[in-house]
């Protein structure tokens, strides 16, 4: 099949792209690996606002006695929760599927490698293979979380921030590595829900690639609610122990142990390039994310990348402001 653009990910950055590259008059499909939306739509950005949305209800109705609001018994229904989240994120990745159905841009779904310039193959979960050609191949395959040594996750006992938003229930106790923004989003969440969360951060500050005065303001706001931050902090390995998880941390060059019942490792992600023939292409990766210039075109002609897998900040409407300027670029690249 020939296209104008063969798009790589259908993310907030890949399906941004994909529909004004289509409105500019250019043939367009997209290829996805799993499910339209990306990370912010199915394991990122939407449900976490859900499960916030839930848990800050339960933190009200629990302390609404103040205002003479009496709640005699107050249960949460985990499975429920996490159906009601999953409806929301089915609604909005089932709207991403109509936009594109509508600005009549292709889906093929599969894993896709490029194998020449213009060239993709993508290989369908029934193993058939589908080759597209075209003269522009974006990359928008987005992120993925990054795993610590002797903290693999399994799921049951090391979440990554994925997992911490389907639980199979919700952890009396939980140890966070890393004091970013996505630990302590997905930390308040479980605090919110009665969990006991206590934070382990390697660096001086919470927050450390944000503004000090952020920082300072989020710091003040955990003291406030009593969670336990340990600053300059490394988590070095974990045991099981009888009722939970025994973790070592090294603090001020001491080891110290601390229970909980499950860990989250929210360390940072690390961009998805590796496995699509990019580099034997000639396409300059640094550190893990594809070179681009201003307008999104990569050291190879033809080939450009956009969102997570092409530098910070990895955040979905910075992907999908990058995937406007591509499909500007390209359409005055077309002739």
């Amino acid at each position: 099949m020939t296209y104008d653009v063969t798009i790589l990910g259908a993310g907030p950055a890949g399906y941004v792209c994909a529909i004004r590259c289509a409105q500019l008059g250019l043939k367009t499909v997209v290829v996805e690996r799993d499910r339209l939306g990306g990370v912010c739509l199915n394991v990122g950005c939407i449900p976490s606002k859900a499960l916030i949305a839930a848990g800050s209800l339960l933190k009200k109705i629990r302390h609404a006695e103040v205002m003479g609001i009496t709640a005699k018994q107050v249960d949460l229904d985990v499975g429920k929760l996490v159906a009601w989240k999953e409806g929301i994120v089915g609604k909005l990745t089932g709207g991403v599927g109509g936009l594109l159905k509508n600005h009549k841009v292709d889906t093929v779904m599969g894993e896709a490698k490029v194998t020449a310039p213009g060239k993709v193959v993508v290989a369908g979960k029934d193993g058939k293979k589908t080759t597209l050609d075209s003269k522009h191949i974006v990359v928008a395959t987005g992120s993925t979380p990054i795993e610590i040594p002797g903290f693999a996750f399994d799921g049951k006992h090391v979440w990554s921030s994925t997992e911490a938003l389907a639980p199979p229930a919700v952890p009396k106790r939980m140890l966070i590595i890393g004091g970013g923004y996505i630990g302590l989003e997905l930390g308040l969440v479980y605090h919110n829900l009665g969990t006991e969360i206590r934070v382990v951060e390697f660096m001086d500050r919470v927050l450390p690639g944000m503004e000090a005065e952020l920082s300072n303001e989020m710091g003040r706001s955990l003291k406030k609610r009593k969670i336990p931050v340990h600053l300059e902090a490394r988590a070095k390995s974990f045991k099981q122990v009888k009722g939970g998880l025994e973790v070592t941390v090294e603090i001020g060059g001491k080891d110290t142990t601390f229970e909980c019942d499950v860990i989250l490792s929210t360390v940072g992600r690390r961009p998805n390039g590796a496995g699509l023939g990019l580099e034997a292409l000639g396409v300059t990766i640094e550190k893990g994310f594809i070179r681009v210039d201003a307008q999104r075109r990569s050291s190879v002609p033809g080939i450009w990348a956009i969102g997570d897998c092409a530098g910070q900040p990895m955040l979905a409407h910075k992907g999908s402001h990058e995937g406007l300027v591509a499909a500007a670029a390209i359409a005055g690249d077309k002739g």
